[in-house]
């Protein structure tokens, strides 16, 4: 016997199912890229022989296969401030969202003519961002309104004119410290700082220690940082 009201369930079934996998089909694309871009990055680490940026980015490409996440993931090279190419000047506020003191940019022009022996230079990368920023002391960066947070993904450090020197990050939410990590930081090299931290209000950079590099004799000893790069979800 032939029933067509169970016929017309198979169909409208079979058009459910084939609608499911045409997304499954989508997401699967999306994750492949999203998986060669952190095989890109993997590979960069690679060469670093560094374990444990090995598994923090295994973390990251866990975070972003599994998790629901609403915020927008942000890149900050400081390429959209104003031209500092005769002085350099400080990061505004508010820049991108947020809050900024102590926090200092220089434009690649400037380095050059005014630094060339120093880490400045070096940390410019072809076809990046012409400004880089740098502290030398105690200096943050945080959320511009009350009740706000953010997540801090990833950095890109290194220093102007010394070897390892001693960076310290710390975060913070409503006033109280939840997050803190030392990279050591190499002269003119920037490196890469994952650290997925998340639903904070402020973070807060502190250099310290390291050694004079031989071909910067301009400063003996200095605590200069450089900042290439932040990845923040805002």
């Amino acid at each position: 016997m032939y029933n067509r009201g169970g016929a017309g369930r198979k169909t409208a079934d079979s058009r459910s199912l084939n609608e499911h996998i045409r997304q499954l089909r989508e997401e699967l694309e999306e994750y492949k890229n999203k998986i060669q871009l952190l095989t890109n990055q993997l590979t960069e680490l690679q060469s670093r022989k560094s374990k444990k940026k090995y598994i923090l980015i295994i973390y990251y490409l866990n975070e972003i296969l599994f998790s629901d996440r609403v915020n927008q993931e942000i890149t900050i090279a400081f390429d959209d401030l104003p031209s500092a190419a005769e002085e350099t000047k400080w990061v505004p506020t508010p820049y991108r969202g947020l809050k900024w003191t102590k926090i200092v940019y220089m434009d690649k022009s400037y380095a050059l003519e005014t630094y060339p022996k120093s880490g400045y230079v070096t940390a410019f990368m072809p076809g990046a961002s012409p400004h880089i920023a740098f502290f030398n002391e105690e200096t943050s960066f945080g959320a511009n309104n009350p009740n706000e947070t953010f997540s801090l993904i990833s950095l890109s450090a290194c220093t102007a004119w010394t070897d390892n020197l001693h960076l310290t990050i710390t975060a913070y939410r409503n006033s109280v410290q939840v997050n803190t990590h030392t990279s050591t930081l190499l002269f003119g090299k920037p490196q890469v700082i994952v650290l997925l931290w998340r639903n904070i209000d402020k973070i807060v950079f502190q250099p310290s220690g390291g050694t004079a590099f031989l071909e910067s004799d301009e400063l003996e000893k200095d605590t200069h940082c450089v900042i290439t790069q932040l990845t923040i979800e805002h």
